[in-house]
């Protein structure tokens, strides 16, 4: 229960409301081993990773595999391991900015014998992101389509935003927004939110995207899509407000390269592609 109440008050923000259960998890982490101690410690990295304290999440993911490697071996172990390893490698992703590196790992990851649907899911997903970062969206789509008819619930969620937005679908996003709302977590709406415009400016529909402005709450990655659309549009003033409201919203790289990616698509300085250089590896 401990273990949960952090990753779910985590994923949905509420950092005051999880110290009780932290310090619950704290106390007792001496008195545990093998499986509890490893999903206890993931879950407190993952609200380190969320609250942008790197460092701290690396440790506690690390310490995670640690207690899992002296829980009995077989099919659970495996995929627990999995499970705290991919979160690992993304963090150090967010650390390194090693797409290739982290991609290599994921591909050498799909030849595991013990994989549930959920795990195999979780991979082909993280493997198409990585393609979509290196720019190639056909192999992107291929690990989409291998994982969907395995996805349910959250999973199968994702995997259709994702292909929504390589397949320019842009008539299935109001669906997918009312489904990402029913999950209360501020992030996947935020994120699929910004998606939705993303791809109805992608598809040349801006017009259709300014629309959703009354019905979409702002918020960092939203107003980086909108500011990108102001400037296609010349208006410079509310587009750099945009994006000056968004600076430093999130600490994490992946928000980082969008937001020089939003500058320099509105400024056109070179400093703004020097930063963009600078995170990728």
């Amino acid at each position: 229960m401990i273990n949960a109440a952090i990753f779910h008050l985590s994923a949905a923000k509420r950092h005051d409301e999880m110290q009780v259960f932290i310090d619950h998890a704290l106390a007792l982490l001496e008195d545990l081993d093998g499986y509890s101690a490893g999903g206890l410690r993931h879950s407190l990295a993952y609200m380190h990773q969320m609250r942008g304290e790197l460092e701290r999440a690396e440790q506690y993911y690390r310490g995670a595999l640690e207690a899992f490697s002296r829980a009995p071996a077989g099919t659970a172990r495996a995929i627990a391991e999995l499970k705290s390893r991919s979160s690992l490698l993304h963090l150090l992703w967010e650390r390194t900015g090693q797409t290739s590196v982290a991609l290599a790992m994921w591909l050498d990851a799909q030849d595991a014998a013990l994989l549930d649907e959920y795990s195999f899911v979780i991979l082909q997903q993280n493997i198409a992101a990585l393609y979509v970062y290196l720019m190639d969206e056909e192999l992107a789509l291929h690990h989409l389509l291998k994982a969907l008819p395995c996805a349910s619930g959250y999973q199968l969620l994702i995997c259709r935003v994702m292909l929504a937005w390589l397949e320019q679908d842009t008539a299935v996003f109001p669906e997918l927004f009312a489904m990402s709302r029913l999950w209360e977590q501020n992030e996947v709406v935020e994120r699929i939110s910004a998606l939705w415009i993303r791809t109805l400016r992608r598809a040349g529909q801006g017009n259709r995207a300014l629309e959703l402005r009354s019905m979409i709450e702002a918020a960092p990655y939203v107003n980086l899509e909108f500011a990108v659309l102001e400037a296609e549009r010349g208006h410079l003033d509310e587009a750099r407000k945009l994006l000056e409201e968004s600076r430093a919203a999130y600490p994490l790289r992946e928000f980082r390269l969008q937001w020089h990616a939003a500058e320099y698509l509105i400024t056109r300085k070179e400093e703004a592609l020097d930063e963009l250089l600078d995170l990728t590896a």
